[in-house]
């Protein structure tokens, strides 16, 4: 009980807000998964390096509801020569989401391109727990990624905001 009232006081009620993307449907596409035999657990193999890991998104709009997206991620785990992970699997995962009718188009674009791939790949992970789980090998947990895109590099030192300036001279 007084961890609850920690959090509550720590999380606030200002930081969780609807959000404009809804999910209204999802399902797995395609989904297999092997065990490999030949893994000699003394390698390690628990931690997935997200270079091995193969994540793809496409995504689809529907042509009657503007606002209704299909996005499509895959997420898998190739055979590798190396051996180097008790196990392959390839998982395909399907969400179809909608935004409010006042959301613009380039919010829309984001929305789809950076939350839902986000959502379905936390669904993704917990699949590959499940199955994982419930192995000879046990579980492996996938690594988080980001789905945005990185913010341009800058030449130079980083810049001051100027309020902090401002402050700092007087």
């Amino acid at each position: 009980m007084l961890q609850h009232l920690f959090l509550r006081r720590w999380i606030g009620k200002s930081l969780m807000l609807p959000s404009k993307l809804r999910l209204d449907l999802y399902f797995v596409r395609e989904m297999s998964f092997r065990t490999r035999p030949e893994f000699e657990p003394h390698r390690g193999g628990h931690t997935i390096s997200t270079e091995d890991l193969v994540v793809e998104q496409q995504k689809w709009r529907n042509k009657e509801a503007k606002k209704q997206a299909m996005v499509e991620l895959t997420i898998e785990l190739p055979s590798t020569p190396e051996k180097k992970y008790p196990y392959e699997f390839h998982l395909v995962i399907v969400g179809v989401f909608s935004v409010e009718s006042e959301v613009e188009e380039n919010e829309f674009q984001g929305l789809t391109s950076v939350a839902a791939p986000a959502i379905l790949y936390s669904m993704g992970r917990e699949v590959i727990a499940s199955a994982t789980g419930r192995s000879m090998y046990g579980q492996i947990l996938l690594p988080s990624l980001s789905f945005a895109e990185p913010p341009p590099k800058r030449d130079g030192p980083p810049q001051r905001p100027a309020a902090a300036a401002r402050h700092r001279s007087t």
